[in-house]
């Protein structure tokens, strides 16, 4: 006997099946593009990728191109370590080893100061002991010229009144004689900043810093040093000595007060003003001396040893000397 229950089981019926009401429009096929994605894995390629490929390649050609210009502006040097001695010293003269005779020779080509014949280390040694000898000539030339003055003074009031114009020649020949003894000391203080340029550019294991601090130590230091002591505190202080506070001073026991006073006050005048223009003078050639040598320190500093424009700009400088301004 059949059970009730199992009738739906044995006996499935079929849903109706509902007709669409509207009708359904039909869709494209999708064109064959090879295997189908999904839209999470058809990206689209950045916009930055071409110009950024583009600047890439710009850059290297860039890079290349300088490298070939820097190697063919390169001049063409040779290692003195590996073959013994370079082109310049090969043409040197045998006094002055490494040293160029010219400027084809050796170097890197940008040499402007020309060497002087005798450049060596010692020759910078004897520029500076001829700025010596100069300095000491002028003294000497000065106190003859003062032993020559003071003869013509003499001893006394009257005598020294009535050639009081001596003293005063004497003052000009100080001031001109200074002159000629910074004239030729800038002279050869550029020979000296051209003789070490010239040793500087030929050999790259001179210590052209130590050689710029001999000279401020011979010259700076040395020579103007003494040079002040000679003439301002030496020899103007003994003309003060002699004759303001010697002759003047001992007439006052014998000239009157009034007539003494107004020699008294002409003679302190006069040195006054000599020793006022020695001390300028000298200022500014010590300044000129000192401002060659810091500048070139600082060209040294820049492994720059060409100094050709440093040099043309003191001497400028030196020859408002020559020039009597």
């Amino acid at each position: 006997m059949t059970d009730p229950n199992d009738f739906d089981r044995l006996h499935p019926q079929t849903a109706p099946t509902q007709q669409p009401t509207q009708p359904i429009t039909p869709t494209m096929p999708a064109q064959p593009q090879g295997p189908q994605q999904s839209p999470d894995h058809r990206r689209k390629r950045p916009a930055w990728v071409v110009p950024t490929i583009i600047a890439a390649i710009a850059a290297v050609v860039v890079i290349a191109l300088i490298l070939v210009f820097t190697n063919l502006n390169k001049p063409a040097t040779t290692d003195n370590a590996t073959t013994g001695t370079s082109s310049a010293e090969s043409s040197a003269p045998a006094h002055s080893p490494g040293i160029a005779a010219d400027d084809s020779a050796g170097g890197d080509g940008n040499t402007s100061t020309q060497a002087p014949a005798d450049a060596s280390i010692e020759s910078l040694a004897a520029i500076t002991d001829t700025i010596e000898s100069d300095m000491q000539a002028s003294v000497k030339s000065i106190k003859d010229k003062l032993a020559e003055t003071e003869g013509k003074l003499g001893d006394t009031y009257d005598s020294y009144k009535n050639n009081m114009g001596a003293l005063d020649d004497w003052y000009t020949y100080l001031e001109e004689e200074s002159h000629r003894l910074y004239v030729k000391i800038g002279d050869n203080t550029v020979k000296y900043w051209q003789t070490l340029s010239a040793l500087a550019q030929d050999s790259k294991y001179l210590d052209a810093d130590a050689l710029s601090e001999d000279y401020y130590d011979a010259v700076y230091d040395g020579t103007l040093d003494d040079w002040y002591d000679e003439i301002y505190d030496g020899i103007l202080d003994d003309v003060y000595d002699k004759y303001y506070d010697g002759v003047l001073d001992d007439a006052l026991d014998t000239v009157p007060y009034a007539e003494v006073s107004d020699v008294r006050s002409d003679t302190y005048k006069a040195l006054s003003n000599a020793r006022s223009d020695f001390y300028s003078d000298l200022s500014d050639m010590r300044g000129d001396v000192y401002g060659m040598y810091t500048d070139i320190r600082s060209e040294i500093y820049g492994d720059d040893y060409d100094f050709t424009k440093v040099i043309e700009r003191y001497q400028k400088k030196f020859a408002k000397f020559e020039q009597g301004q």
